[in-house]
């Protein structure tokens, strides 16, 4: 192996032992995004061993993702703040759920969907605190919602995307997104609940045309 094919392999183990460092809690969003910058840069082997050499080589697991019993829908009333990590894998939370004030997101190497759409509210306002590292964070939102972004994008980018029907008129919801994206996508999606949602006949204008 020759010494580049070795620099590149010790620049990769790197990037991994950031992403599990930053999920233990031993680094924050601003820490991890300046070590990141550093085991880019390194020259050598030794160079980035000494960037990573304080970091603990024998910090806990990853997070496991939300499996499907932790995303069902119950009848509880919701928490004040959920947490909701996403970390080497995606995850989904959907349906008929209730929403706290606050959700604080971890998105590491992975992806997370919020789908409001069947969701029910706490309060007029849910705040998304969210770390996004080398991943994408997509938020689901149902028409006439305001939705603020208040993220600090670093190597990172954002959209709103609304429903290509009439603009609906506002809700009285609001979505606050804040936090930091590193090298990651935020998409924010307007669709109307999952009942409501048209089928393509109606879509194109074809449901009056065969009556359907």
């Amino acid at each position: 192996m020759t010494r580049v094919d070795e620099l590149d392999r010790a620049r990769r183990e790197a990037v991994t032992r950031l992403c599990q460092a930053q999920v233990d809690g031993l680094l924050s969003p601003h820490a991890f995004e300046e070590r990141y910058a550093l085991v880019l840069e390194a020259p050598s082997v030794a160079a980035v061993e000494a960037i990573m050499a304080d970091l603990d080589h024998d910090a806990p697991g990853f997070l496991a993702p939300a499996g499907p019993e932790d995303l069902a829908a119950g009848s509880d009333p919701a928490p004040v703040s959920i947490r909701i990590p996403a970390v080497l894998g995606s995850t989904t939370r959907a349906g008929p759920w209730n929403v706290p004030d606050e959700i604080k997101v971890l998105v590491v190497l992975g992806k997370l969907v919020l789908d409001f759409r069947d969701a029910s509210f706490v309060g007029d306002t849910v705040e998304i605190d969210a770390s996004v590292t080398l991943g994408g964070l997509e938020v689901i939102v149902p028409p006439g919602t305001q939705v603020e972004i208040e993220c600090r994008e670093v190597l990172s980018s954002s959209s709103h995307k609304r429903h290509r029907r009439s603009a609906a008129p506002p809700n009285g919801l609001l979505v606050v997104v804040q936090g930091q994206l590193f090298m990651s996508e935020l998409e924010i999606k307007e669709k109307p609940p999952t009942g409501e949602d048209p089928g393509l006949m109606e879509r194109m204008g074809l449901d009056k045309v065969f009556g359907t």
